[in-house]
């Protein structure tokens, strides 16, 4: 993924601490097997639980909607099957 889309400015008003636990979220699933993903989420979802991180369905669309414009099409495929697999928590 592009580097730049941390420095966009339609995200100046979410909360830093959002977007290093974002930013976390994107270094550590770039690696991930199909196969491992549902047990990450289910751990990202714990820690964001236990660090008290929650976004609003407002802040969801809006960071998913930058990360498209900076993601390739396999990234993009890759967020559309976690997106898919968290909806079901």
């Amino acid at each position: 993924m592009k580097e730049g889309w941390r420095s966009d400015n339609r995200l100046e008003h979410i909360s830093p601490d959002k977007l290093m636990f974002l930013q976390s979220l994107i270094d550590k699933s770039q690696t991930l097997k199909e196969n491992e993903q549902l047990p990450f989420l289910l751990a990202l979802a714990q820690k964001a639980k236990k660090n008290q991180i929650h976004f609003s369905s407002e802040e969801m669309s809006l960071i998913v909607s930058i990360l498209k414009e900076y993601a390739t099409d396999a990234e993009i495929l890759r967020m559309d099957q976690i997106l898919k697999m968290s909806s079901l928590f």
